[in-house]
């Protein structure tokens, strides 16, 4: 039995290494909302089933308008409903999972939004502490929720997995392939960003050992008439998809509406954008300053890049910096941490005196928590001033040891967080007004700054800017 269990990892992980490497036609379901497009892959959840965690992804590229991406059924419940919030020009996601035990909707989303006409990943995962939701593999909303999940005990087509809606709120654009996984997720901690494989297997080993198996995969991107559940089946089940509409909004059940104007299978493959930067002046007077107004990291696999520097009056590039450098990226033009290490990145400023100041923002998915680094020396020498709820701590690690204080502080809506060190005074400042006064004889002689800040809690970082004080 234990020589069986052995071929039988070894032929898994194989087979799964080859299905990753296979080459398919790039190309893509294309569904029209306006038309009620959809696939009908039959029924998935089952009623009165306390579902546990879960991990659904998809490779899509929305059109504007473009609403649900996966339905369970189309009533008020559901077990997961998760696409986006109608828009024109940019998209932000959303979505609920249903709870019979407070017989009410859990609701999620991100702050972040994705732009129209533009392949993007999109994902959304439970692990029974945090529902996370992803742009580009990036955690761009978390909401706290340990309860129960469920399908609607009703009618409204309940456990029904529909692909870019039902009969309202369809999707507009293209879908080229969605996976989901039921009981578990694919990666070690949901608090952490990921790169998204372009082409979904159906299982795989985890980094501790674990095998994942998908509960549902299907690829869009060759043409059929039908398209085949390439998971190995959930609860023993495969769930074939059937291109689908719904003709006059009503309720049709768990039987499509036949009609040749259906979803339409189209070529295209899936590229990055042309990224066109925002226009960016530096503040008069700044002597660094960085915008963060360039393409995502997920695209360019750039990290942060540089940052302008001016000496002389001539503007330098100053490299970005730190022992987790390879974690920080470029997200929706705003700086922020993927990983789970909480240490700074900085940049040389050139001087001791500095006046360091930084961008942030609290949204309803994320806690917009930001950390501004000044003087700092090594990973053990540093102070920094970071938010925490409705609080301002000014912290000095020294020889890695930390000694704070704090005062209150609004932090509901953007704001310009600032220290200011000049000689041993040092002053932080919240949108120019003064929170904290204190002295210090510690790091007199550290010359760079930067920002800190760590993924599990939605930081962003926008107009990194320093001044001679």
């Amino acid at each position: 039995m234990k020589r069986f269990f052995i071929f039988l990892t070894i032929f898994l992980c194989f087979s799964f290494s080859a299905f990753g490497q296979q080459t398919f036609t790039e190309g893509a379901l294309e569904f029209d909302a306006t038309k009620g497009h959809h696939v009908n892959h039959g029924i998935f959840w089952k009623t009165g089933v306390n579902y546990g965690s879960f991990f659904w992804e998809a490779w899509v590229k929305p059109y504007p308008n473009a609403q649900y991406i996966i339905s369970d059924g189309y009533g008020g419940a559901h077990t997961l409903l998760f696409g986006f919030v109608g828009g024109t020009s940019r998209l932000p996601l959303a979505g609920n999972i249903w709870s019979n035990a407070t017989n009410s909707a859990i609701s999620f989303g991100t702050d972040e939004s994705v732009p129209v006409n533009e392949w993007c990943h999109v994902a959304v995962g439970w692990d029974g502490a945090n529902i996370v939701t992803y742009i580009n593999g990036i955690p761009s909303g978390i909401v706290p929720y340990s309860g129960q999940r469920s399908t609607s005990p009703s009618s409204g087509g309940a456990g029904v997995l529909f692909i870019g809606g039902s009969n309202h709120s369809n999707f507009n654009g293209k879908i080229a392939r969605v996976r989901g996984f039921e009981g578990n997720i694919p990666m070690e901690t949901l608090l952490a960003s990921f790169t998204p494989e372009k082409y979904f297997r159906s299982s795989f080993l985890k980094s501790n050992g674990d095998i994942v198996t998908a509960a549902f995969l299907v690829d869009y991107s060759t043409q059929s008439k039908t398209y085949a559940d390439l998971s190995l089946g959930f609860n023993g089940v495969n769930h074939v998809g059937v291109l689908s509409r719904d003709i006059d909004g009503g309720t049709f059940g768990y039987k499509p509406n036949f009609s040749t104007d259906l979803p339409t299978w189209s070529e295209g493959p899936i590229t990055p954008p042309t990224y066109t930067p925002s226009s960016v002046s530096v503040p008069t007077g700044a002597i660094i300053y960085d915008s963060f107004n360039r393409q995502d990291t997920f695209w360019n696999n750039d990290g942060l890049g540089a940052a302008f520097g001016i000496i002389n009056n001539t503007r330098v590039k100053r490299r970005w910096l730190g022992t987790y450098i390879n974690q920080w990226g470029i997200f929706g033009e705003k700086a922020f941490n993927g990983g789970n290490h909480i240490f700074p990145v900085y940049v040389e400023t050139g001087m001791s005196n500095m006046d360091v100041r930084v961008t942030r923002t609290a949204g309803a998915f994320s806690s917009g928590r930001i950390g501004v680094v000044y003087r700092y020396q090594d990973d053990n020498n540093y102070g920094f001033v970071t938010t925490v709820d409705n609080l301002i701590y000014l912290v000095e690690k020294v020889n890695g040891q930390y000694a704070l204080t704090a005062t209150g502080v609004q932090s509901t809506l953007w704001y310009v967080l600032q220290v200011v060190a000049n000689g041993n005074s040092v002053r932080v400042l919240c949108n120019g007004v003064q929170v904290i006064s204190t002295t210090t004889n510690n790091l007199l002689t550290a010359t760079k700054a930067g920002i800190i800040g760590s993924a599990g809690t939605g930081e962003r970082f926008d107009d990194f800017t320093v001044y001679i004080p």
